[in-house]
């Protein structure tokens, strides 16, 4: 009876996953074609399925970039790259959106987060716990050989340790919450009202820190420190 329920389910996973795929197929002859928002349809229909594909996400952010959506383009960019970090085309089409936002604004970042986020930021946290779990398995097979180098053991150590402090940061940086403006034009507001003093406006793309949430406003923290509100619907998270 439960071997029954496994095959049914595996049988299910197998239809979602070809659907996927179909709609994905679909969706890259619409591309072809020049017909972004029906490939674009196409591509959050088979989101909808799979949605933790970092292809399908990648190919949504490139629809979204021909189209001219600079936000959504940077939004799926950067949501392909969390779940697929390093790949080469994901940071160049990201590049590329991020050289057409107006007022562009840097999350800020010191020289400590600068020197270990870069590295950390291109692998994944599946693949530091499971480079962790090979060291560690060394690290203890040096210790029960007798013969085995003190400098060998030294040397395992220290990369233990790198790892431990990488997989750490990675994890800091896969759960702090950004976002990324994706209306064309935004009222940055010193508090949620639409009745309180503008700070400035921003445009579409550019890359924030989402604080508290109240009501239909958003909080978000700036790259130079400035603290604002904008509307829910103006900010999406990545």
């Amino acid at each position: 009876m439960v071997m029954r329920w496994v095959c049914v389910m595996l049988f299910c996973l197998g239809m979602v996953s070809l659907m996927a795929d179909t709609l994905s197929e679909k969706a890259s002859l619409a591309y072809e074609s020049h017909q972004y928002q029906e490939a674009k349809s196409l591509y959050q229909e088979a989101l909808s399925l799979s949605p933790d594909h970092p292809d399908l996400m990648f190919n949504m952010g490139v629809v979204c970039l021909k189209s001219g959506e600079i936000g959504e383009s940077i939004l799926w960019f950067l949501r392909s790259d969390r779940l697929d970090p390093g790949r080469s085309d994901v940071h160049h089409n990201l590049s590329i959106a991020r050289s057409s936002v107006i007022q562009p604004v840097q999350l800020r970042t010191n020289f400590f987060e600068l020197l270990i986020s870069w590295p950390v930021r291109h692998v994944s946290l599946i693949t530091f716990l499971w480079v962790g779990v090979v060291l560690s398995l060394c690290l203890i097979l040096s210790f029960l050989i007798s013969s085995s180098s003190i400098y060998i053991r030294i040397v395992f150590l220290i990369m233990f340790i790198l790892v431990c402090l990488g997989t750490g940061w990675r994890y800091v940086l896969d759960q702090r919450l950004e976002g990324v403006i994706v209306l064309p034009k935004v009222v940055l507001r010193s508090a949620p009202s639409r009745t309180v003093r503008v700070i400035m406006y921003l445009h579409e793309g550019v890359e924030v820190v989402l604080g508290e949430r109240y009501a239909d406003w958003q909080e978000v923290i700036l790259g130079n420190g400035v603290v604002g509100w904008v509307q829910l619907d103006s900010v999406k998270k990545r």
